[in-house]
């Protein structure tokens, strides 16, 4: 009776592993789409998905806020957003770190 049980289980591995094989699709491999030679403006900013150019003294002060935020010293770091904000009144990043740090201290 074992073996019968055996020859069974060998079988029915066998003809599912065989009906796999033949229901697969073969992979077909896709070309890759060539490039235009147009790409998109890469930008060391901290909103990551973003196209727009921060300028490097702005990201300076934004690396610098971000270190006194760290730090715990959320009224300092404010003050040197709105330094960034001064340079470039329409940075995301910037505008949006002095909404963070505006609600930190209103729970201060």
């Amino acid at each position: 009776m074992r073996l019968f049980i055996a020859s069974f289980l060998c079988a029915t591995v066998a003809c599912g592993c065989a009906e796999t094989h033949r229901s697969e699709t073969p992979k077909v491999e896709q070309p890759v789409p060539a490039t235009t030679g147009i790409e998109a403006p890469v930008s060391n900013s901290s909103a990551i998905g973003t196209a727009y150019p921060e300028k490097v003294d702005v990201e300076r002060l934004l690396h610098q806020a971000r270190e006194l935020e760290g730090k715990g010293k959320f009224e300092t770091a404010l003050s040197v957003v709105n330094q960034a904000l001064q340079s470039d009144a329409n940075s995301p990043a910037a505008t949006t770190m002095r909404s963070h740090l505006e609600e930190i201290i209103k729970r201060i």
